[in-house]
């Protein structure tokens, strides 16, 4: 009689737990992609810390940010799929959705892995620069892969914006430098037109300026001479993977960086990172890291104090 007792309280268990897998197959297939996100739906991270990964993506940027309530950004997506393999290191196995995208300019070495991060990834929000006057390189697969993504698309013009994220958390875009000196007819350069910059968690700061060069670096300077404040950061996103035309002491001085994080491939063929510009850093007192020496890099915050993992 025991026996046959334990049988008779197994068989609901079995049944209701069929019955839930055929609800998840049903939602799924008749849901689609947006289902994985109801069902892999973010924790609240319990140590209050907010992390920024440098992704390693060869000769490219990729740079990715989880906040404290679960909020995820990635700023620049690299050249291709190495973005996806990437991301699958730092972000849960059952992770696909990303609030926000942020692309700083049109180049092929952060956009051109688009196709691939919507192909595999649920995108919330993508935000960039690019307007119907800029002409590059497979701009089709670009609109086509935002199109696709079925995120909400939001084209930066000039003004700043200041979005606040919760939890202690803001974004600031700084407004669009060439058009606000009137420059624009002077650059014909879409790296001088790179959406730049800054986060902040409590009391730790990280700015980023895509590919500016050490024009757009004097204009920023000169635009918040009163309000110096606005470009301190304790982590800087050097510029242009430590090209020689960006990070200029000027720029360097203005910032005042802790550390500066530079993205760049491994014995690239563009000498990125710089040798003026490293000794530029070492001179001003400010240590670096790289991914082509490094790898991949991945900070942390509690809101007051900050450290590499």
């Amino acid at each position: 009689m025991v026996h046959k007792e334990k049988n008779k309280n197994y068989i609901p268990f079995i049944f209701y737990s069929i019955c839930l897998v055929l609800v998840i197959v049903l939602c799924i297939y008749f849901l689609g992609r947006d289902t994985f996100a109801i069902f892999s739906k973010r924790e609240v991270d319990e140590s209050k810390e907010m992390k920024i990964h440098m992704l390693n993506v060869g000769q490219g940027d990729a740079t990715f940010i989880e906040f404290p309530d679960g909020m995820q950004i990635l700023i620049d997506v690299g050249r291709d799929r190495s973005v996806v393999e990437s991301l699958s290191e730092v972000m849960r196995f059952n992770n696909r959705f990303i609030d926000m995208v942020i692309l700083t300019h049109p180049d092929a070495d952060h956009v051109g892995g688009l196709s691939d991060l919507v192909a595999f990834y649920d995108i919330g929000m993508i935000i960039d620069r690019v307007d119907d006057s800029q002409d590059f390189d497979s701009r089709d697969v670009y609109e086509k892969a935002i199109g696709e993504s079925g995120a909400v698309h939001i084209e930066l013009h000039d003004n700043a914006i200041e979005m606040n994220l919760g939890d202690g958390s803001q974004m600031y875009f700084f407004p669009n430098i060439i058009n606000a000196y009137d420059y624009d007819d002077l650059i014909d350069d879409r790296n001088e037109y790179s959406v730049m910059g800054k986060i902040t968690y409590r009391d730790t700061s990280f700015l980023w300026v895509g590919d500016m060069s050490h024009i757009g670096e004097r204009l920023l300077v000169e635009l918040y001479r009163d309000d110096p404040s606005m470009l301190d950061t304790d982590i800087l996103q050097i510029g242009h993977h430590g090209s020689k035309t960006s990070s200029s002491e000027l720029f360097l001085r203005a910032t005042t960086p802790k550390l500066g994080l530079i993205s760049a491939g491994a014995d690239n063929n563009y000498g990125h990172p710089y040798k003026g510009v490293l000794e530029r850093l070492y001179r001003l007192g400010i240590p670096h890291v790289c991914t082509c020496t490094d790898g991949a890099v991945t900070l942390a915050s509690d809101g007051e104090d900050w450290w590499i993992e």
